[in-house]
């Protein structure tokens, strides 16, 4: 389950690289399209996502100055789902985000992360400050630690980097506020995820356990949980940054899968390869 995982995550990373070539003038919609139809196109994965809403559980957003259409409470919220309106421009800064799940096991592998290929090298240094501060939390976690460890790591990690979370609640989390969640079905000898492609996305919405400052929960030896959050500087003047990573254990062999080093290559986003 744990190489599904892997492998479903790299397939999904290579749709999204494929949906945002040639982005100039796109709008949201017309690349939430192309990645349902990449999704679509792999006959071992199911042709939709398991966060939905937003419809088809895939999110792109194109902001620019002030970045107002980032700065989403939740992207459940149907005034942040991909719409026909908003066009791809030269200065926009993206979140793209695609859930995928894999039909024989029902292991998912999600990826998002902030696109920019714009002029200015205050926004390129904010956003790769961001990625760095989330990637260092993913190095962070270890077989037996607290997810709440986790949590309190992550939160002194991005005061240090003078950053603070871009709030997104999460409704089935009792807290609201956390830095990711564990994979159904990673960890457990047998999960019973039933029969339609609803109770798949149900089982794995209500089952995740979260990173959250109160969650007791260890990280068993084999298993795979997310590490995302979306960040600000604290003066509030960049744009929202999203990144999100998958860590896996297997039998303790960790790895951390980022699979975002083609999209920044095919984009030219020499900033974030360095």
């Amino acid at each position: 389950r744990i190489l599904i995982i892997q492998e479903t995550r790299k397939t999904t990373s290579e749709i999204l690289q494929q949906a945002l070539e040639s982005l100039e003038g796109k709008t949201e919609l017309a690349v939430r399209d192309d990645v349902l139809s990449g999704l679509s196109a792999q006959r071992d994965l199911y042709p939709s996502g398991w966060y939905d809403p937003p419809p088809g559980g895939a999110s792109i957003l194109w902001g620019t100055a002030p970045f107002k259409r980032l700065q989403y409470n939740s992207l459940r919220d149907t005034q942040f789902w991909p719409t026909a309106a908003v066009r791809f421009e030269r200065e926009t800064v993206g979140h793209v985000y695609a859930s995928s799940v894999e039909r024989r096991t029902n292991m998912i592998g999600d990826i998002a992360l902030t696109i920019y290929v714009g002029t200015r090298d205050d926004i390129k240094q904010h956003i790769r400050a961001c990625h760095d501060a989330i990637r260092t939390v993913a190095e962070h976690a270890q077989v037996g630690m607290h997810l709440s460890e986790l949590y309190d790591f992550a939160t002194g990690c991005f005061q240090r980097s003078n950053l603070k979370i871009g709030w997104m609640t999460t409704q089935h989390d009792p807290l609201q506020i956390n830095f990711g969640h564990t994979l159904p079905g990673s960890y457990e000898e047998q999960v019973e995820f039933g029969s339609t492609f609803s109770d798949i996305r149900e089982m794995i919405r209500s089952k995740r356990i979260y990173i959250n400052r109160a969650e007791k929960f260890r990280i068993p030896e084999t298993c795979a949980l997310t590490v995302e959050a979306r960040l600000v500087n604290i003066d509030e003047n960049m744009p929202n940054a999203l990144f999100h990573f998958i860590v896996t254990f297997s039998r303790r062999e960790k790895k951390i899968l980022s699979d975002f080093d083609a999209i920044f290559e095919s984009m030219d986003m020499d900033f974030m390869t360095v």
